[in-house]
């Protein structure tokens, strides 16, 4: 993992207005690059997210107004944004300051937090009633869809300029096939996190304690919250969606669409790539998105 620098962070906060109360400038440290943030901390304090493209700057936007509404709605915490940069000089795609939520991320699929407490924290989410967070402009099922054929659209112009025509033409075909199966069925539209998977959880003693990363959140197919538990690996999967369908009602499609949403996970990766003009990480996503078609 390439940390993002540290070097003059503290200089571009105090020019944006750093409110000093919630940490000393000098004390964050890199703690990750994400496809769409460079993530800075100072541990038990504040998580600082700058915004690397202009989709992650509004999702920000989005958590800004969303995050206030779930805290002490879920069975998890979630993080309290407490500070923020427009889009300037000193941070081109703003700034996003967030309270540091206790516990640890896991630093792979395993140790998994107990599956009944990520199930039942997907049931809680989902149970959300959707009207009520009107006001955090959230996408819906169709702004979601047309997003995921767009990307899908921008993926496969990619793969033309690198890759050889049989290829591609596999590359349309299976993805034709796969979007299909993610629009099969009539589903509920609930409140979804959108990138739900371990990276972006809290653990302590075992247990889910909280929930980050909510610029993706929209309001869309609750597959796509399960599909992300698949890199648990099949048994905590398993256990996962036990747990999740003891509290909700049975819906017949949902692990295939599940199965489809997972597989086409790498075109947001893509598209965030290109958005980032981060070429070294495109082609680590064509590759797996191409593992990922050979594997179907």
């Amino acid at each position: 993992m390439t940390l993002p620098p540290v070097e003059g962070l503290a200089e571009r906060l105090r020019w944006a207005g750093w409110d000093c109360d919630l940490g000393d400038p000098e004390a964050f440290q890199a703690l990750d690059r994400g496809f769409g943030s460079d993530v800075y901390g100072i541990p038990g304090a504040v998580v600082l997210r700058l915004a690397r493209t202009a989709s992650s700057h509004a999702g920000h936007a989005r958590e800004q107004v969303l995050l206030p509404l779930l805290d002490g709605a879920l069975p998890a915490r979630v993080p309290a944004p407490v500070w923020s940069a427009p889009a300037g000089p000193d941070f081109p795609h703003g700034a996003l300051a967030l309270t540091w939520l206790a516990g640890a991320t896991p630093a792979g699929p395993e140790p998994a937090p107990d599956p009944s407490d990520i199930g039942g924290f997907m049931a809680e989410l989902h149970r959300v009633e959707p009207g009520a967070l009107a006001v955090a402009g959230l996408p819906g099922p169709d702004a979601i869809d047309a997003r995921r054929r767009a990307d899908a659209g921008l993926a496969l112009r990619v793969a033309e300029d690198r890759w050889a025509p049989a290829r591609v033409d596999a590359l349309a075909t299976w993805l034709d096939r796969t979007l299909a199966v993610a629009r099969s069925d009539q589903f509920e539209p609930v409140l979804r996190h959108g990138d739900l998977w371990w990276a972006n959880l809290r653990v302590q003693d075992g247990r889910l304690s909280g929930v980050v990363d909510w610029e993706n959140a929209g309001v869309g197919d609750p597959a796509e919250d399960l599909a992300t538990q698949m890199y648990f690996g099949a048994k905590p999967y398993s256990e996962i969606l036990a747990a999740y369908l003891a509290e909700r009602p049975d819906d017949p499609g949902l692990e295939r669409r599940a199965c489809a949403l997972f597989a086409l996970r790498e075109l947001m990766g893509i598209r965030l790539c290109v958005e980032a003009d981060d070429m070294v990480e495109l082609e680590s996503e064509l590759d797996a998105l191409w593992r990922t078609v050979l594997s179907a």
